[in-house]
């Protein structure tokens, strides 16, 4: 019998379905509506989640000649307070004087690693450095470094354990920082590094660090840091540049240093 509206449960036609019983359902309001999700390719919530960190690969400095230049220095004026970077590194022969960063615009100013010392030449003239005491680094270790400047306090944690340096602290000095892996122009370091960032006009808190190295995970600097430049260096060889994450295209050259697994 056919039903017009189909309330009834045997309907054989039945253009509404409200009924249980419907064959010929149009509108299928009783019925499992399986379509209705068909646009939806996200109903989870996983396509919004957000990215999870992981190291992915490295840059390998010979000591010899090898080093990245910036596309842009990042300066600290005289006048602005605060400066910071991070970094990881790993020193797979023993260490002697490693030149970390430095500056074609200054040859006073470099970040270098020894085998029992940090030293932070944070001035734009003249000799006075910041120099750290430290446990001895060990060879094919992991270590998350983080330095911050601010007004006349330069601070070093490694692994998330703060030291204490020197009195040899600048603040109200012209900074420029554009090398990786050479200061003064001719001075290198023999070392791998990993998720490098740096910032001018703010320093780095304890919590700031603690969430930097995270146990030993790692963190996306963008999360804790605002960086004038952020290299991954999740490049793979051969490649020239460097990517920088910190969305200010400050893109790395690389010379002769090498992408390896972190």
């Amino acid at each position: 019998m056919a039903n017009e509206n189909g309330w009834g449960d045997g309907a054989s036609n039945n253009d509404i379905g409200w009924g249980k019983g419907a064959v010929n359902n149009n509108i299928n309001w009783g019925a499992s509506h399986f379509t209705s999700l068909a646009g939806l390719t996200d109903i989870t919530g996983q396509g919004g989640a957000a990215p999870t960190f992981a190291f992915g690969n490295a840059l390998s400095f010979d000591g010899v000649n090898d080093d990245v230049t910036f596309t842009n220095t990042v300066d600290k004026p005289a006048p602005i307070s605060g400066f910071s970077f991070s970094m990881w590194v790993k020193f797979d022969s023993a260490l002697a004087n490693e030149w970390i960063l430095g500056s074609s615009v200054s040859a006073n100013n470099w970040f270098r690693i020894d085998s029992t010392s940090v030293i932070f030449r944070s001035r734009s003239s003249g000799a006075a450095t910041t120099i750290w005491a430290v446990p001895a680094f060990s060879t094919g270790t992991w270590y998350h470094i983080a330095v911050s400047l601010v007004n006349t306090v330069n601070e070093l944690w490694i692994n998330g354990t703060k030291y204490t340096g020197d009195a040899d602290n600048y603040d109200n000095e012209n900074l420029s920082f554009d090398k990786i892996g050479v200061a003064a122009g001719s001075f290198y370091g023999q070392f791998v590094i990993d998720e490098f960032a740096m910032q001018s006009g703010a320093g780095l808190s304890q919590a700031d660090v603690d969430a930097l190295y995270n146990g030993g995970a790692g963190a996306f600097a963008t999360d804790v840091m605002t960086p004038d430049v952020y290299y991954r260096f999740n490049e793979s060889e051969p490649s020239a540049t460097t990517a920088d994450s910190s969305g200010n295209a400050n893109t790395g050259t690389v010379t002769g240093a090498t992408f390896i697994a972190h």
